[in-house]
């Protein structure tokens, strides 16, 4: 079962491209404050339509298509920044020492380095998210620690998951009165489709034959951890002892 959106670098790439050519046709109507004509936007598209091309390998190099984890909302407007600074030298450089189209848009150009931002921030920070996925499934974690809390806090924070955690339980307190009939009720209230479970957790135990009552429920079963290394991209840390590095780490 895979949580992230493995089309999600196609989606952005053609939301991208999408968002630079409604850029051009913004940035020409900004400049001559009339709708441009077919002619003139095509005349701008075919130069532009190489920087583009460009930009995307720019955009490539700078991590933008990689796991939409590693770019968190916060982060992205300064990593858009950053990289639209190498894409307006590159711009630059493109129509003027290069002027090969015959065409040096100066004004068109400059305001197209601030509209094209804006345009992709919006798409990336807004678009995606009601374009590039579907209703999230409910689920429930169990588990206990930091990486339980990171994990909750990154999946129901970041809108881009196939899950939605609507309730969490501390299994420290797996011994407690009433723990499980307390998942019972959210489990068939909340409509939850997926467990995740830490189930290198030493309290697990007495929580397993519980599980064991719905397996042949619709309900889906994962190890909490294998959740978090394929959001993260690490393997968890609690999860790092001997018997790991003795299966992971050899010489030849």
């Amino acid at each position: 079962m895979s949580f992230l959106n493995r089309k999600e670098p196609l989606i952005l790439l053609l939301g991208d491209i999408g968002s630079f050519v409604l850029a051009l046709w913004l940035s020409l109507f900004i400049r001559n404050l009339e709708v441009p004509s077919q002619d003139l936007f095509l005349i701008h598209l075919l130069p532009f339509g190489l920087l583009f091309i460009v930009w995307i390998f720019v955009f490539y190099i700078s991590g933008l298509y990689e796991k939409h984890t590693t770019i968190l909302k916060s982060r992205l407007p300064s990593i858009l920044g950053s990289t639209q600074l190498v894409n307006s030298a590159v711009a630059v450089a493109f129509f003027y020492l290069i002027p090969f189209f015959g065409i040096t848009p100066k004004t068109v150009l400059f305001i197209y380095l601030f509209v094209s931002f804006a345009v992709v921030l919006s798409w990336r920070i807004y678009g995606y998210f009601i374009i590039g996925r579907g209703r999230p499934s409910n689920a429930i974690l169990i588990g206990s620690g930091d990486e339980m809390k990171e994990l909750l806090e990154e999946v129901n924070s970041n809108p881009i998951y196939s899950i939605k955690f609507i309730f969490s339980v501390d299994l420290n307190r797996a011994d407690e009165k009433g723990f499980w009939d307390e998942i019972i009720s959210h489990i068939y209230s909340e409509d939850v489709s997926v467990i995740a479970i830490d189930l290198s957790n030493k309290n697990v135990e007495p929580v397993l034959p519980h599980l064991y009552n719905l397996i042949f429920s619709k309900i889906s079963f994962v190890d909490m951890h294998k959740i978090y290394e394929d959001i993260f991209d690490r393997v968890p840390l609690s999860l790092i002892k001997y018997n790991w590095f003795l299966e992971n780490i050899s010489t030849e």
